[in-house]
């Protein structure tokens, strides 16, 4: 198959387009080569023969074949020279170019355009895609509409490197640049394969549409896997620097696109396409598992460093500015192995103390040195390991005072009893919350209470205390909060207030909640319950928390029995609140009679100011809730009168509104009760005659309802046939049978209709037709 010379020398290359002025566009295209493995000949005649396709990305429609011109070429320099005859690679970089015209009438479709060029096939050695030699290559980019946009694609300025050292940490950057400042983005993508073959290895210099297929990886490689290693090939998606550590030597392809994006939108794309070939380079040492480290006051750091070299002896040295002869002796000045093997595996520890605090990142400088030939070489890294300072230890809460002869009783809680940096805490004694001074230090964390001995008059001296909790580094904490002695002089807690208790009609429960007590030293709440029929009250719950302020009952019964609610508040040195404030739910009640529907309540009390109203919310089946009325404290039954008579069932409830002053930080409270129905019986009256003469007065059986819930009217004729029937409430006879006027006559009917109250009822009669 002589025609596969046309494309096995390929090893790379990409588009670049940049715009000059007006219409005009500069199209180049970078072309690398195999100068070792591919055929020097063929590649003579792809110079002549470099037919490019511009394509219209909505439709694949071909609008233009470029014609590129040989520009130059020259062979690229690699970073490892030395090496590149050791492993036997070359690499020649072409440029073609063509200025071209991209006119807007014709370069319009907001969908874009891209530009390609295909050959087939791939050198036979490339180890991570599928039958190598049957694949093809395909150099692609996209641009915008230039009818809309001006724009001018990335482009390299860097060199492409495609030649890597196994176990040779390598770190390239492409170097792109973009004339308009657009933003660009960059990965690695899979390299396009196309749609030609060895049969047709330059479809005769036809440019072809795309969509074009992507390649076949071997098994265990991938777009972000194509050339294995610690790590494998990557590429950073905001600087375009490509990393790789290989490990395995052989000859591998990529792909990397970059895309360009402007005011957040993408509006381009360019991609890259390199073989990279991977040997083993003489005289190289590598170090292996670097990590990077944070390490915390007062722990050990240790890592282990793994070099090798194949071909000589190697030493290693581990330095930082940080190390001196001072230095505790767990601190190595230099750390220095060497001589007569191949490789080292060193594990480095370095413990930290205090003495470190606020020093931050700190390098650690690795240098690998080998005895190659003609002179050594050497390999680095810089580890950075963040210093981080020991935790500060929080604070205990120092929860009450003892008033003695002339000494005070300190007690606190428990905040450093698990705290593996916790060395004491620091008690301080000031006069009204200033002119602090320490009175102690406590190294027990069991401890719990101090007496101070030195506080003449404590009853009329505002003696104040507060902690702070020191860790192994001598730094102190936040201060707790502060207590005095003329708060603890008032011993027993202030009343416990209940904000709310109220009904919550879909859980069927009664909702409570009080406001958060104000004392330092609080300790629990004790919630307890009744209900109007049972005493004495029964604890129901104890919260530990002083934001624990609310509590759902579901175990009530509200639509049958008003609940009764109070909360006491014990602080730490066991002191109760007074009996609490008792809050009870709202009961509602409810009846029908004579048309009007009575309901009533339970007054809702207990809040400071009173209820300011009730409101009165009804709602039927087909109004939703509304507020009917809202009505003074005084009463608590309720006569409703201004009924839907088409509608028989009714809800209600009573939301009691407190008095107090509303700003947006102090609502109104609210309670609200349970739900009660009112049904009413239902009651209709039928006429004995009308008149069906056209005068607009009794032209029609008009029955009346009220309260009905259903209704079935029939009318039958003398002789017992049925001449009109509905449902409809208000759908009334006009005395028509199948459109002409029934005749003067007696007729008999039934009505049947049943109510929300559950009751069916039937009504008939005679009915005399007038006209």
């Amino acid at each position: 198959m002589p025609l596969r010379s046309y494309s096995t020398h390929i090893v790379g290359g990409g588009f670049a387009l940049k715009r000059l002025s007006g219409n005009s566009y500069e199209l180049t295209m970078n072309y690398l080569g195999d100068c070792l493995n591919g055929k020097p000949d063929a590649f003579q005649t792809d110079q002549s023969n470099l037919q490019v396709g511009i394509f219209d990305k909505a439709t694949n429609a071909r609008k233009t074949i470029v014609s590129l011109t040989f520009i130059s070429k020259k062979v690229l320099a690699f970073a490892t020279d030395s090496c590149a005859k050791t492993i036997k690679a070359c690499t020649e970089f072409y440029i073609f170019k063509k200025t071209i015209t991209l006119d807007p009438k014709i370069y319009n479709n907001s969908a874009g355009y891209y530009i390609s060029w295909e050959r087939c096939c791939r050198n036979d050695v490339i180890a991570n895609i599928v039958n190598p030699g049957g694949a093809a290559m395909v150099f692609y980019m996209e641009f915008p509409p230039v009818a809309f946009i001006t724009n001018s694609s990335p482009y390299f300025t860097n060199n492409p490197n495609t030649l890597l050292c196994a176990e040779g940490d390598f770190t390239y950057n492409l170097n792109y640049k973009d004339d308009d400042n657009d933003q660009l983005k960059f990965s690695l993508v899979d390299p396009l394969n196309g749609n030609l073959n060895a049969n047709t290895p330059n479809n005769g210099g036809n440019p072809s549409s795309g969509p074009y297929k992507p390649i076949q990886w071997a098994s265990g490689y991938s777009a972000t896997n194509a050339i294995l290693g610690a790590p494998s090939l990557s590429i950073d998606a905001n600087t375009g620097q490509i990393s790789v550590t290989p490990t395995v030597i052989g000859v591998f392809i990529a792909s990397i696109k970059v895309e360009e994006f402007r005011f957040g939108k993408k509006i381009g794309e360019v991609r890259l396409e390199l073989q990279f070939t991977i040997g083993n380079c003489p005289n190289l040492p590598s170090t292996q598992d670097i990590a990077y480290f944070d390490v915390q006051i007062p722990k050990e750091l240790c890592f282990r460093i793994n070099s090798t070299d194949t071909k000589d002896s190697i030493y290693l040295k581990v330095s930082s500015p940080i190390f001196s002869n001072d230095t505790i002796t767990s601190y190595p000045v230099i750390d220095t192995v060497s001589g007569g093997y191949l490789s080292i595996n060193k594990r480095f520890c370095w413990k930290t103390d205090c003495s470190l605090r606020g020093m931050g990142r700190v390098p650690f400088y690795l240098t690998l040195k080998d005895n190659g030939c003609p002179s050594p070489r050497s390999a680095k890294k810089n580890l950075y390991v963040n210093i981080l300072d020991m935790p500060l230890v929080n604070p205990s809460s120092i929860r009450c005072l003892t008033l003695a002869d002339n000494k005070t009783i300190v007690y606190w809680g428990d905040s450093a009893s698990n705290n593996p940096y916790f060395k004491q805490y620091n008690l301080y004694r000031g006069i009204d919350y200033k002119n602090w001074v320490l009175v102690d230090s406590i190294i027990n964390k069991n401890q719990r209470s101090y007496t101070d001995n030195n506080t003449p008059s404590n009853q009329t001296i505002n003696y104040t205390y507060m902690m702070r909790s020191v860790n192994y580094c001598g730094v102190q904490g936040p201060p707790s909060d502060t207590l005095s002695t003329f708060e603890q002089l008032v011993a027993a807690p202030a009343v416990q207030k209940i904000n709310f208790v109220t009904v919550m009609p879909d859980e069927k429960s009664i909702k409570v909640c009080w406001p958060q007590s104000n004392e330092r030293d609080f300790a629990k709440y004790y919630l307890y319950r009744t209900s109007k029929e049972k005493t004495p009250y029964s604890l129901l719950k104890i919260y530990e928390w002083p934001n624990d302020t609310s509590y759902q009952d579901f175990d009530v019964s509200v639509d049958d029995t008003s609940y009764c609610y109070y909360v006491i508040m014990r602080d730490t040195c066991d002191n109760y609140s007074p009996y609490g404030q008792v809050s009870c739910s709202i009961l509602l009640k409810g009846y029908s009679e004579n048309f009007i529907n009575t309901i009533w309540w339970n007054p809702y009390k207990k809040w400071d100011k009173g209820v300011n109203s009730y409101e009165i919310w009804r709602s039927d089946a087909v109004t939703p809730f509304q507020n009917i009325v809202s009505i003074d404290t005084i009463k608590t039954e309720y006569a409703d009168s201004k009924l839907n008579i088409d509608e028989g069932m009714f809800n209600y409830f009573v939301n009691a509104i407190e008095s107090s002053t509303i700003t947006s930080l102090n609502p109104s409270f609210v309670s609200r009760s349970n739900e009660v129905q009112v049904r009413i019986a239902p009651i209709v009256y039928a006429p004995s005659a009308f008149s069906a003469n056209g005068d607009n007065i009794n032209d029609k059986f008009k029955w009346s309802a009220v309260y009905t819930k259903d209704m079935d009217i029939k009318v039958f004729n003398r002789w017992g046939q049925l001449i009109y029937e509905t449902n409809d409430k208000k759908a009334y006879w006009d005395g028509t049978v199948n459109g002409l006027p029934a005749p003067v006559d007696v007729y008999h009917y039934i009505i049947y209709y049943s109510g929300y109250d559950g009751s069916s009822n039937t009504i008939n009669g005679n009915l005399t037709l007038l006209r």
